[in-house]
């Protein structure tokens, strides 16, 4: 499954930033740059909304058809909250994230492949299955706390970068 692609090449990519894991989960993943907790300069959250029995539903399908049969009957939300004691400072956080309905996109258009599709389709097929990235910033005072809620099959990437001082 592409999605499931996704998911490995963004792990890899989290791991090449040469973080130290400080945390890992059934459904996450937690790096950072820096020695202790006031000392970070910069943290990676991965998150994925999975577990076992969806993971061996998903391995376990023949085509393309039955992944996304299996993606748009997964009803499991999860809600993840993040809270970091420690740091202090103006700090950006990024946000990467793969919804159902993006990864529900990319199942149809693998479905689709021979079709003829018009140069608007293709865009909008295209521009549907990409991940959603948002950019914000944010002041703390000796605690951080991040929320998220993933619907369904999907993932989300949190970079958190503490701002230099000009």
């Amino acid at each position: 499954m592409e999605s499931l692609g996704d998911i490995c090449v963004i792990y890899r990519t989290l791991m090449g930033l040469g973080e130290k894991r400080i945390s890992v989960g059934d459904q996450y993943i937690i790096t950072a740059k820096g020695t202790h907790a006031t000392g970070v300069e910069a943290a990676s959250v991965l998150i994925v909304n999975i577990n076992e029995e969806l993971l061996a539903k998903l391995a376990a399908a023949e085509n393309s058809d039955a992944l996304y049969d299996i993606v748009s009957a997964d009803q499991q939300d999860a809600e993840f909250l993040l809270r970091w004691d420690g740091p202090s400072g103006e700090y950006r956080i990024t946000r990467y994230k793969m919804s159902k309905e993006n990864c529900l996109q990319l199942l149809q258009a693998a479905g689709d492949q021979g079709r003829r599709r018009t140069a608007r389709e293709n865009l909008l097929s295209r521009l549907a299955s990409m991940p959603t990235v948002e950019f914000d910033e944010l002041n703390c005072m000796d605690t951080m706390s991040l929320r998220t809620t993933l619907k369904g099959f999907s993932w989300e990437l949190i970079l958190i970068d503490k701002k230099k001082a000009n």
